[in-house]
Formats: structure tokens, C-alpha cells, sequence
């Protein structure tokens, strides 16, 4: 039997407004993602923003998601039919999550890579040459979808965000064979 504590205290109810942002902010902290940055090329070079909304949401056809802050200037890039650029990073990466997540280092040079005139974020885990197919309103976000339209990938651990900080991988065990396991189709 599977025993749990209760350290936050009470339930807090959203149907009757005792569910503050920040409650829920740290409930959703308990959830580890992997972190990316978000790139899209302007007239004067690139833009390019940290996130950890990003999801896949379709093998076939590929099609993957970002939920990005109405607040962030990326936003008016990002418009149905536009390319964009997503870099998963990796554990090694971590000044560039903090440099795109709005604590620009001036001594920071990104390596960046150019595909299918989209900047991305070089040495990292995978990146994603995507192009916006839906948008849709989510609260104070909006939700992308986009077509998949190339992408690479390397065996390298990634930088990882939990509970307010980043964090690094460690297996329990090895995968058979390298860092990465096969994934049963039935798993997709």
C-alpha cells in the first residue's frame, strides 16, 4: 500500500477562488520537464525565449506544441504559417536557459545553427524546425501547434526543471546498449 503526506496543508478549490496563482504555480513545480528555447528569426537576426511548455502531440503526422505567455514578444512572430525553432537542451546548456529566460549574460555567446532559415541553439540534445499550423487561446497563453518539418537529435543528458530549479539526469540503471532505451510503439 502506497502511503502519501500532505506537507501543502488543505485542498485549495478553484471553483470557489481560494486557488491563487502562486498555489498553483507550485503544484504544477512538482511536475520535471525537460527545458528548450523557443527561436524564431527576425529582419535583424533572431529571437529566442526559454520554455518548458513543449509537448508532442501527433506521430503521424508529426506535429508538436508550445504554450507561450500572451506577455512575451515572441508572440508576434509567432503567427499561423511561421517557422520557428525549438532546442531541447542539454545538461551542459544551462547559462543559455537562464540568458533566454530573461537573465541576459552579456559575456554569453550562443552557438547558433541556421536550418530552414530558423535560428537553433547549437550542441543541443534535439532541435525541431517547426511551422505553426493552429493557434488557440489559453487563458493568459496561447497554444501552438506546428507541423514538424525537421529535426536532429544526439545521446546526451538533458537539463531538466523541477520545483523551481534545474536539475540533471541520473538512470538507475543503464539502458542496454546506450544512454537511450528503446520506446515500445505501444508506448507512443
Amino acid at each position: 500500500m502506497m502511503q502519501t503526506a500532505n506537507t501543502a496543508g488543505a485542498w485549495d478549490d478553484a471553483h470557489d477562488g481560494g486557488l491563487t496563482a502562486s498555489t498553483f504555480r507550485q503544484a504544477l513545480g512538482r511536475f520535471g520537464s525537460g527545458v528548450t528555447v523557443i527561436s524564431v528569426a527576425r529582419g535583424d537576426g533572431h529571437h529566442a525565449m526559454t520554455a518548458n511548455a513543449f509537448m508532442s502531440i501527433s506521430l503521424d503526422p508529426p506535429l508538436i506544441a508550445i504554450s507561450v505567455a500572451r506577455k512575451a514578444r515572441i508572440n508576434e512572430y509567432l503567427v499561423e504559417g511561421a517557422r520557428f525553432g525549438i532546442s531541447v537542451l542539454t545538461d551542459s546548456q544551462q547559462p543559455l536557459a537562464l540568458h533566454f529566460g530573461g537573465r541576459p549574460d552579456s559575456d554569453l555567446l550562443p552557438v547558433i545553427e541556421w536550418q530552414k532559415g530558423v535560428p537553433l541553439m547549437g550542441e543541443s540534445a534535439a532541435t525541431f524546425v517547426a511551422e505553426v499550423h493552429q493557434i488557440h487561446e489559453g487563458g493568459d497563453h496561447r497554444i501552438f501547434v506546428a507541423k514538424v518539418l525537421q529535426l536532429r537529435w544526439r545521446e546526451a543528458a538533458p537539463l531538466l526543471f523541477w520545483g523551481g530549479g534545474f536539475g540533471e539526469f541520473m538512470a538507475r540503471r543503464p539502458a542496454p546498449g546506450g544512454f537511450l532505451p528503446h520506446v515500445p510503439d505501444f508506448w507512443c
